[in-house]
Parts: C-alpha cells; sequence; structure tokens
C-alpha cells in the first residue's frame, strides 16, 4: 500500500504485512512439527491392541496412547514392555511389545488364588471381585478351540481404582469346590514365582527391580501367573488416556 505524509512531499513505501505474518506461520509450524517429532520420539507412543488378553478393558484394533516410562510406583498401572526377555525368545507372532497391568510392586507380598483373583497384598486383604453389568464373551480354552470357556466381568480394586476383569465361571469358587478337570489345569506355575501354595492360595515375594503383572482377561491371558515377573529394564511405556 503506497501513501503520502501531511506535506505530500515524500512518498512512503509500507511492505505487506501479510508476508511477515506468513513467514511467522511458517516458523511456528516448523516448531510444532518439531516438538511433535521429539516427543513421540522421546516422550509418547501410540500403540494399536493385538489380542484379547486386556479385555474387557481395551478391546482389539483400539488405539491408545501412552507416556513412555521405566518407573512405575502405582499398583494397577497398564504398561507396555518388551517380553523377549521375559519369554526368553521372540514371540512366534513377531509382536514383542505386550501390554498388561502391574497388580504387584518390587518387594511387594502378594497372595493370589489359583485362578488370579488377588486376596492380599502386604498383608491387607483386598476386596473379593463384584458381577459388573457390562457385555459378557465366550472365549476359546486356551489348549482347545473346540472348547468354549464362558468368560463373566467383574469390577476389581487396585490401590483404590476399579477396573474390569474377565473370570471364568467357576473362578470364584472355592478351590475344594471346583471339578477334577479345573484342578488339573495349571494356572499359576509356582517355581517361576518362588510361591509356596496351599488349597489353590499362592503366596510370595516380588523380587527387587521386578513387577507382578496380570492380563484383565484372566481367564485366557498369559502373564506373571505362568512366565514369572517382569524385569523392569524391560518396561516401555504406561497407558495414559484411549480413543
Amino acid at each position: 500500500m503506497n501513501y503520502f505524509d501531511r506535506t505530500n512531499k515524500y512518498r512512503i513505501h509500507q511492505p505487506p504485512s501479510s508476508r511477515v505474518e506468513g513467514f511467522s506461520s511458517l516458523k511456528i509450524l516448523f516448531a510444532l512439527i518439531v516438538i511433535v517429532i521429539i516427543s513421540y520420539k522421546y516422550l509418547f507412543m501410540l500403540g494399536n491392541i493385538v489380542g484379547i488378553s486386556m479385555l474387557p478393558t481395551l478391546k482389539p484394533n483400539s488405539i491408545h496412547f501412552f507416556l513412555k516410562t521405566t518407573h512405575i510406583d502405582k499398583r494397577g498401572t497398564i504398561v507396555v514392555f518388551n517380553s523377549e526377555e521375559w519369554l526368553g525368545k521372540r514371540p512366534e507372532s513377531g509382536l514383542t511389545k505386550y501390554i498388561k497391568r502391574i497388580v504387584g510392586l518390587p518387594n511387594d507380598v502378594i497372595e493370589i488364588t489359583f485362578n488370579g483373583v488377588v486376596t492380599s497384598i502386604n498383608g491387607i486383604k483386598q476386596e473379593k471381585p463384584s458381577p459388573a453389568n457390562i457385555k459378557r464373551f465366550k472365549l476359546f480354552a486356551p489348549n482347545d478351540k473346540n472348547v468354549f470357556i464362558k468368560a463373566n466381568p467383574y469390577s476389581v480394586e487396585t490401590d483404590g481404582a476399579k477396573h474390569f476383569i474377565f473370570l471364568a465361571e467357576n473362578d470364584l469358587k472355592s478351590y475344594k469346590e471346583l471339578p477334577f478337570y479345573e484342578k488339573s489345569v495349571q494356572r499359576i506355575d509356582a517355581r517361576k514365582l518362588n510361591a509356596t501354595h496351599e488349597n489353590g492360595v499362592y503366596r510370595f515375594v516380588v523380587p527387587e527391580d521386578k513387577y507382578f503383572i496380570l492380563s484383565d482377561n484372566r481367564v485366557v491371558g498369559i502373564d506373571s501367573r505362568n512366565n514369572g515377573f517382569v524385569p523392569k529394564e524391560t518396561l516401555i511405556a504406561k497407558l495414559i488416556s484411549s480413543y
């Protein structure tokens, strides 16, 4: 835009403001892109759920947002960890990142039933799971794809935070009430946990720098019950939001 001063003697040219504003916008956009790239590399990650071990909390193919960290100090936190060291091999699926819920912190004393119900942490009795009014599922038995297990939803509380889990139909019966074929199912490996057990209840101490993790789907999930504790150094991130 051209204009004259009051004396009309000098013609002054004013540069278009849109060029300056446009340049500033590009710098802001570039800075935001750099921040997003750095954040995704060092601070955050997106993850897509594969499988049913965290039902009913995390559904297959759902996308979730995670904060990268190896420091977890709260029970009930859902974490992602590298499974190769934990499994002792690379998973056949090729998926090396597993997602589970931390139930036991280092040095915790845990008591848990044969079917995955935590009854005591550090001598403090835990509330018994209560039936939840959400969708029920029929799941394949782990070792027989022709057999369905009725998975019932229950509400449980971990460190004051409530969440849902799946248990099989007989899972809240006492050990003595179970049919023989249920008793014969190896759901907990006492050797890997260095656990003592009596009448279907296992007691153990979580080692230093390790965590006791469980699947929310206690019916078919692979977790610390049958594969031992998860080393702290294998942790990658914790869940902070879902989409």
